[in-house]
């Protein structure tokens, strides 16, 4: 909008205006924030749920207290959560133009310290899934094709080290009479000319501007595995331009797939990860040996 057309899109009643305002405000202030919507929602539903079985409706616990606050602590076992919880709480006050608690409040600080001494359930240790693994993960004869196609998903991950829900679910094959959009989330592609395997990346988690990744052949280390012989010459190349493997698959169906593969290696499997760079569906994590 420019200044100039404001005058035709600016409300003319004084009841408009203010209704605009407030609109305004809350655009202003949650857009800091787009990707992270749904956590905010989290966040403030579950002070709101609170609220209402603490206070007996919303309107006597928000805008909350800093009593409010250390009495919602209790409720948290891991510091993290209600560090960001309390954020998305306060970002909504402010959407709002109601009060809250200083960002610095020493009450809530030492909440924080509590929730992290209490220790209400200790720390499991975070598993990783490494080259060796990975070689008995994709290991042949396929049972499937989905066998095969979810083989190629940790594949892929691990070789991009990608978070497969937002990274890997809708990559592309590119190549060939496919063109790809400016915003195609993902596509993978061999550089014909260097020999080296493409994916592009539209977005990033801490990159938003995307990301091209290159990986080149080795074959002289770890064949079984190998980027442009194993992923692209056995499984992407087979496939139509502009076609996406994994498309439809959901982080359900990808967790229990490899849960399931895990399970026939006898590896045991954590269930109460959480996502971290380089994570398979939030179970366990590729990490680069």
């Amino acid at each position: 909008m420019t200044i100039k057309s404001m005058g035709t899109n600016f409300p003319k009643t004084e009841s408009g205006r203010r209704v605009w305002f407030a609109h305004a405000r809350m655009a202003a202030v949650l857009g800091s924030c787009p990707k992270s919507l749904d956590s905010f929602r989290s966040g403030l539903r579950c002070y709101m749920n609170f609220a209402v079985k603490s206070f007996g409706c919303v309107s006597d616990g928000f805008p909350p207290s800093v009593d409010g606050i250390l009495a919602w602590s209790n409720f948290f076992r891991c510091v993290g959560t209600f560090t960001n919880y309390v954020a998305h709480v306060r970002c909504a006050c402010c959407a709002l133009s109601v009060q809250c608690p200083e960002p610095g409040d020493p009450s809530i600080s030492k909440a924080k310290v509590t929730i992290v001494k209490r220790m209400v359930e200790s720390p499991k240790p975070r598993m990783f899934i490494q080259r060796a693994l990975v070689r008995k993960l994709i290991a042949g004869p396929y049972e499937s094709p989905d066998a095969l196609r979810f083989a190629m998903l940790w594949l892929v991950s691990y070789v991009f080290l990608l978070r497969v829900p937002s990274e890997a679910f809708g990559m592309k094959r590119g190549g060939g009479d496919f063109t790809p959009s400016p915003t195609e989330q993902s596509v993978l592609s061999l550089d014909d000319y260097t020999g080296e395997l493409c994916l592009k990346l539209h977005r990033r988690k801490n990159r938003p501007h995307g990301s091209l990744l290159k990986r080149i052949c080795c074959c002289n280390k770890s064949p079984e595995i190998c980027p442009i012989h194993v992923l692209w010459e056995k499984f992407f190349k087979q496939l139509r331009p502009g076609s996406a493997p994994w498309g439809s698959v959901t982080g359900n169906q990808a967790r229990a797939s490899l849960r399931d593969s895990l399970h026939a290696l006898q590896v045991w499997v954590q269930c109460t990860t959480n996502v971290h760079v380089g994570c398979i569906c939030g179970y366990t994590r590729f990490q680069m040996q």
